[in-house]
């Protein structure tokens, strides 16, 4: 551990597309198109058109159809043991060991309209705080909630995610708390939720009514 600053050239943006997808009835849901493009698909075209001087390459996480997302021509990074799904800890532990900069920047595959300034807002905040994890949090009136899968992560930080995960922890927000960590509050604006889910075919279809309706 030591002094963590962001430079130019020091991020690697990673989209989580490893689950199991239950909800979807087991389908891969990276890969399932909402507004006509694959949803993970649209949350890295989304990462790529942020343009930010720190970043300096992209990446999947995923575990099954590895040839459909290699196709879109960024490197794919299946879990240590992909047969387990073990979530999103397990994505952040395959990209934290294959990053080549030294920083991760994680984001899932299922909010394909995520701040389109989501990698200045916790690069700013990293900058601010100093801290080796950044978490986006959403700010509505007097509550704030984290999105914890929404991140901004050092590698110097995979040995202690590598003991949690192997002494059985799996969720991302208690292991982020055991962190020294800094919140990139967004507050709420008019219109779609831009770090909601889609984690159904019913969130689909509201999801296509927010946007007639917007």
């Amino acid at each position: 551990m030591g002094t963590w600053v962001v430079g130019p050239q020091s991020i690697t943006a990673m989209v989580l597309a490893g689950g199991r997808s239950l909800r979807w009835g087991g389908q891969d849901k990276g890969l399932i198109k909402v507004d006509q493009t694959p949803m993970a698909l649209s949350v890295m075209q989304r990462l790529q058109m942020q343009g930010h001087e720190a970043l300096a390459g992209m990446a999947i996480n995923a575990n099954r159809h590895l040839p459909d997302y290699a196709a879109w021509g960024w490197p794919v990074w299946p879990d240590d043991d992909p047969l387990a799904f073990n979530g999103p800890l397990a994505g952040w532990q395959a990209g934290l060991r294959r990053c080549p900069t030294p920083w991760l920047l994680s984001a899932p595959c299922d909010s394909p309209h995520c701040p389109m300034d989501l990698l200045s807002r916790l690069v700013q905040r990293q900058g601010e705080t100093g801290t080796p994890l950044v978490i986006a949090a959403s700010r509505e009136g007097s509550v704030i909630r984290p999105h914890p899968v929404f991140a901004l992560l050092h590698t110097d930080l995979l040995p202690d995610l590598d003991t949690f995960i192997q002494a059985g922890g799996r969720r991302a927000w208690t292991w982020c708390q055991t962190q020294a960590h800094s919140w990139a509050i967004f507050d709420k604006v008019d219109g779609p939720d831009p770090f909601a889910n889609i984690n159904s075919a019913d969130d689909a279809v509201q999801h296509r009514t927010r946007l007639t309706s917007a």
